[in-house]
Parts: structure tokens; sequence; C-alpha cells
């Protein structure tokens, strides 16, 4: 005996609820949701995994981000963020002879500054027009290739007794 064919209306085993033009528009919405949630992610993720703070003691910022900070650091800012890159943006007070040593016992060799350079300490706090002006003072970067990846920038501003720390895990462009 052969079944009959069905006329309520539902759909039969090998047919689909969609027709050709709402598989299109179904697809075309699936791209869509996956090319905003590529485009999102990134902003999300250095949202959802950042850390900052500003006026912290050193004891206070040692729990906080993944690098030591020299005996008599004080006023401690910072920014970090984890995903989808890591970066950490470090500025804190602190004398002259303890930044060298500090800077040494991590590998870096500051030079004297040959030219000024210009620092935004507040960059992570969104505030891009807050600048320092360094002509006094040592500077350190472990490489000059700005698309090689894991980039350490050390500024020691001799007048203001100040260290500035950067480090971006992707290549800075």
């Amino acid at each position: 005996m052969t079944p009959e064919p069905s006329t309520s209306g539902s759909p039969t085993p090998h047919s689909s609820p969609l027709t050709r033009r709402g598989r299109v528009a179904l697809l075309v919405a699936l791209a869509a949701c996956g090319l905003v949630a590529v485009a999102a992610y990134p902003p999300a993720a250095r949202w959802w995994t950042r850390s900052r703070g500003e006026g912290l003691t050193a004891d206070d910022a040692r729990g906080r981000m993944p690098l030591d900070l020299p005996p008599g650091a004080s006023d401690v800012r910072y920014y970090l963020h984890t995903q989808p890159d890591k970066v950490l943006v470090l500025d804190f007070a602190v004398d002259e002879f303890k930044f060298l040593v500090w800077a040494s016992s991590h590998g870096w060799a500051p030079e004297l500054l040959r030219t000024p350079v210009t620092i935004t300490p507040r960059l992570g706090f969104g505030d891009r027009k807050t600048t320092v002006n360094v002509a006094d003072g040592y500077g350190f970067r472990n490489h000059r290739d700005q698309g090689a990846p894991d980039t350490v920038i050390v500024v020691y501003d001799r007048l203001r007794r100040r260290a500035f720390y950067s480090y971006f895990s992707a290549p800075q462009r």
C-alpha cells in the first residue's frame, strides 16, 4: 500500500519550510551577524579585559599588572588590556638611579635621549590631548621595526623624575 500524499499544507520530509528567497535571506542575515561579531570583537575584548588606575602606590599597583616596579616608585598610573592583544602603558615617579637599576634588571639599556620624545600617558583613559615632552632623560626601545610584535618602550624624564613604560604585543603600524 502506498501512502497518500499530504494535503494538510505541512511540508513533506524532503521539502523545506523556507522558500529559496527565504533561504538566501537567512544566509545573508547569518553572514551579516558574523561580520558584525568579527568587527565588534577587538574593542569589546579590550573593554572586558582592561584594568587601569591612577594615583596608586606601588603596593596598590603590584597586584593589578604583570610588571614589577622599582623600589621607591610612587604615583603610579597604568592601563592594561589582555585581549585580543596585550597592551600595558605605565608611568610612575621614581629617582633616576632607581630607574636605571630597574631598567637594567629587565635587560634594558636606556641611553641618553638625542632628540625629544613626546608621550601621551593618558591614552588608555581616553585622553589624547595630554602629552609630555621629554627632552632630558633616557630612552630604550627593544627594536626599531614598527611592524614587529612585542615592542617595549621605556623613557625616563629627568626633569619630572618620572618613568614611562609601554608594551604592545601586536605590531604598531
